[in-house]
């Protein structure tokens, strides 16, 4: 049974990546037209936050920047830039003079546009999601294969029907450890079936 187990944890595992990669290969006429803007590195000069608003601990409004281009097309170029706040605390951010941001640059009718935008963070997301996914599967992973199960209380977890599975210290000991715990067993039961037995 273990082995069939194991390998439905592959295939669904496969199945993911999959769906992962074709996520990956969406074409651009399925994405943003404002992600088809060039995006280029920017050093900020100078700031002006005369035309934000607090709202709380975020602000709505708008800084405006004077920046200058360090790649790209316009390199050397100095214009000013927007850098819009929608009191999101998650994805605004406001810069300082000195700092280095990135930027959608793009030739306008009205001349050299400039958007900040705060996209270096992406990879740092990635990475955090990525440490998340790790502490996901090793959670999951220790719960299954406790070594000192009456440190890390794995044997609380129940099936949602009521049986008392998947506890490595065999299910004898998991029903003696809720016991000692006081725990109200009237609905819940010893499966006859399964891989936890």
């Amino acid at each position: 049974m273990k082995k069939a187990g194991k390998k439905s944890t592959l295939i669904a595992s496969g199945v993911m990546l999959v769906v992962c990669a074709l996520l990956c290969l969406i074409p651009d006429a399925y994405t943003n037209p404002s992600s088809l803007i060039p995006r280029e590195q920017v050093r900020i000069e100078s700031v002006d936050n005369t035309q934000l608003y607090p709202l709380g601990i975020v602000y709505s409004g708008s800084q405006n920047c004077e920046v200058t281009v360090l790649t790209g097309e316009y390199a050397g170029e100095t214009v000013y830039a927007h850098n819009y706040q929608n009191s999101a605390l998650d994805k605004d951010k406001l810069f300082e003079a000195g700092d280095t941001a990135y930027a959608m640059v793009q030739m306008g009718a009205n001349g050299l546009t400039v958007t900040l935008i705060d996209h270096y963070r992406a990879g740092i997301e990635g990475w955090i999601f990525a440490a998340l996914a790790l502490a996901l599967i090793a959670v999951g992973g220790a719960v299954g294969h406790n070594p000192i199960s009456i440190l890390i209380p794995c044997h609380r977890v129940v099936g949602s029907d009521g049986s008392l599975t998947g506890y490595a210290g065999g299910v004898a000991k998991k029903q003696f450890l809720l016991e000692l715990e006081g725990v109200d067993m009237t609905g819940l039961y010893v499966p006859t079936r399964g891989t936890a037995l």
